[in-house]
């Protein structure tokens, strides 16, 4: 008897085992593209409206244009994909055309979850000592290695398809330095906001289409 509950047991535990495995594995997508050859992310915020970080009580930095180029080109599918940014069109503390200096890092979008629009975070990564980082009126702010959400992936039927990728990132931890108004030393209730259109290039230099599923 007590043989034949040990077993019941044992075919029990397996059994919710494989329900959670099948269920984490229904819940994950991946990054895709069209075409059959390799590509990297294209995306950008054009028509999507300003890229904004907010650092607490110093105030934000709204930037009027974001692109974001895949760091290599890769097959399809992808569980994350890395991408490099760049940012113009700045203006913190009222100052225009404020450079931010990525100084080498670079975002890694991580597995999406969920049956669509998906959801999933973002790492931030850096060269060993680096920071991003950007400057008015002597308040220096830095951004360093992270990982934030949240990133909602919602799939455009196109042709070609794409991606509209919207950042409602909070927590973020951050640096203002001594002249910062109102909040210096480290934080962690920074948040970025702001929308891209993401699509892939192959090596041709050609658009293609890209979703996630």
């Amino acid at each position: 008897m007590n043989r034949k509950i040990k077993t019941l047991g044992l075919t029990l535990a397996a059994m919710f085992a494989m329900t959670a495995l099948s269920a984490s594995a229904a819940s994950a997508a991946e990054f895709r593209h069209e075409g059959g050859e390799d590509a990297r992310v294209h995306a950008s915020n054009a028509g999507e409206g300003a890229h904004v970080f907010t650092a607490g009580l110093i105030g934000s930095i709204s930037c009027s244009t974001a692109t974001f180029t895949g760091t290599e080109f890769l097959s399809s599918p992808q569980p994350t994909v890395e991408v490099s940014p760049s940012y113009s069109g700045c203006t913190f503390l009222g100052i225009s055309n404020v450079k931010v200096n990525m100084e080498g890092c670079e975002y890694r979008f991580n597995t999406p979850t969920g049956s669509g629009p998906y959801s999933g975070s973002v790492t931030i990564t850096c060269p060993e000592g680096k920071k991003i980082n950007f400057e008015a009126s002597g308040c220096k702010v830095e951004v360093g290695e992270q990982t934030v959400s949240t990133i909602t992936y919602t799939n455009l039927a196109g042709p070609p398809k794409a991606v509209t990728v919207t950042s409602d990132a909070t927590g973020i931890t951050y640096t203002g330095s001594a002249l910062c108004p109102g909040a210096q030393g480290t934080h962690s209730n920074g948040t970025y906001s702001g929308s891209a259109i993401s699509r892939a290039e192959n090596t041709s230099e050609e658009i293609v289409g890209a979703y996630v599923e």
